[in-house]
């Protein structure tokens, strides 16, 4: 439900003052933890309705939102396509502009099998075509001004962009805090420009922060690292709510790739592509620091795990620092399909991680897909690092590379990887306090990683002592 009131980021203006009409109960609890007035009292900003709506509600209201498909005397009406559900939104894509319907379906389509692999191919060259035989739910989007998105429109100003744009909406996932985002498209182009990300919850500017900070310390290394990284143009606050603008990322989310019909060979090349540039990637960022992420391990992790020894962090304060995304699925990156790709989504970095995490990391959901293996369970983590995957042998491939790439010793190759998951296994608990503080009791979606850290304490080919990853060839 987290996304559910998202539309109401496409009207021209900010709604303060709503009235929710019978059909439309659901959105209630997130406009009001929003901070919108949703008591109904005039002058209202915005109705929302159901598919039957009342038309004396909406007299003199700038903007009317209808679940479903409508046409309002005296608005200008814009129907969106609502990809994924009408509960739990993913994209909302303008009916009417058939680049944009086009890229989405190209970016975020999924098939499983050769003949919808066939049929993709065929809609996107009609892309409305495609909107009709789906039934897809739909949202309509009712106004008397005629202006783009309200955050659009101010990204565009802080530009300079005077021409016409296209857009799509990418809803926020996983919990209220989840940033949304405008894909935005120079208008009739095939492919976006800039993506315009914005937090859903006033007076929250941290990720925005935290992004710049990043990207920022990224375009500092320069070379590989900044090329597979977008760039960051800007920061700006609409209505309160934190805005940044970036480079947009052409393709589709890897997740997507790696669960589409498709040659596995081909597959294997997008995520090796990707497991070659973080290997690269550290290599560019090491740098000494280390000692401040072990005590932050010691005082912040190593706490909650009460089977977890101290002796994890012997002899890593001597190890090199790097650059670490920390949030490396193959959800967060966009792919042709072979050498040319982007992380996105920087506000968990670190600039002074471990190595070999982000490697594991991204590896432990890529391969689990590459094997197909969908469900994001402990099962399927456990055979891959223990060796009984069909993708184990690149895991370990790529340990191997990155360890004599960063100089790792050996020994402690497998406190790294314990301390990882305990670190990861965490990160549902840091989330929920945070949405919490910010957005009152939103609640959030636990992660897969957060039961990687008991099957790995627990399994004896697992943990501080794992070294499945050796070459036996090379073992002494």
């Amino acid at each position: 439900m987290s996304s559910f009131a998202d539309p109401r980021f496409l009207l021209p203006a900010p709604p303060r003052s709503v009235s929710v009409l019978p059909g439309a109960e659901a959105w209630l609890p997130l406009l009001t933890r929003a901070g919108l007035d949703t008591t109904g009292t005039p002058p209202l900003d915005l109705v929302i309705t159901g598919p039957q709506l009342p038309t004396v509600e909406t007299d003199g209201v700038p903007s009317v939102i209808v679940e479903g498909e409508a046409a309002l005397n005296g608005y200008t009406s814009r129907r969106y396509v609502v990809f994924g559900s009408r509960e739990r939104p993913l994209l909302l894509v303008p009916r009417d502009r058939g680049n944009v319907m086009s890229y989405a379906l190209s970016a975020w389509s999924s098939p499983r099998t050769g003949a919808r692999a066939l049929r993709r191919r065929l809609v996107l060259v009609v892309p409305r075509l495609a909107v009709r035989l789906a039934r897809w739910p739909q949202v309509t989007i009712a106004t008397r001004d005629t202006g783009p998105p309200y955050i659009v429109a101010a990204a565009l100003q802080q530009l300079g962009v005077e021409t016409p744009v296209d857009w799509l909406l990418i809803c926020g996932q996983s919990d209220e805090l989840g940033r949304a985002a405008f894909v935005v498209f120079p208008q009739s182009a095939s492919r976006p420009r800039w993506i315009v990300k914005f937090v859903r919850v006033p007076g929250y500017p941290d990720p925005i922060e935290r992004d710049e900070r990043a990207l920022a310390a990224v375009a500092g290394v320069g070379g590989v690292a900044a090329a597979h990284a977008p760039s960051f143009l800007g920061r700006l606050e609409v209505s309160g709510l934190a805005a940044s603008i970036e480079t947009a990322a052409a393709g589709r989310r890897l997740s997507a790739i790696l669960t589409a019909a498709g040659p596995r060979a081909a597959k294997g090349r997008a995520v090796n592509a990707v497991a070659e540039w973080i290997v690269r990637f550290g290599v560019e960022t090491r740098h000494d620091g280390a000692a401040g992420e072990v005590e932050r391990l010691r005082r912040d992790v190593l706490a909650s795990w009460p089977t977890a020894s101290e002796g994890l962090l012997t002899d890593l304060a001597g190890l090199p620092a790097v650059l670490q995304h920390n949030d490396l699925g193959t959800w967060n990156i966009v792919s042709d399909g072979g050498a040319n790709f982007t992380a996105v989504d920087w506000e968990s970095a670190n600039p002074s991680g471990l190595p070999l995490w982000d490697l594991w990391y991204f590896l432990a959901d890529a391969l689990r897909l590459l094997d197909g293996e969908e469900a994001a369970g402990s099962g399927a983590f456990a055979r891959l690092f223990r060796g009984e995957a069909p993708a184990s042998a690149e895991l370990f491939r790529w340990t191997r590379i990155a360890v004599e790439a960063l100089a790792i010793p050996a020994q402690v190759v497998g406190k790294l990887a314990t301390l990882c998951w305990l670190h990861h296994g965490l990160s549902h608990e840091a989330r929920s306090a945070a949405v919490d503080r910010a957005a009152r009791g939103g609640g959030t979606m636990k992660t897969a990683a957060s039961s990687y850290p008991h099957v790995w304490l627990s399994d004896p080919a697992l943990g501080s002592g794992w070294q499945s990853w050796i070459d036996p060839g090379s073992a002494s």
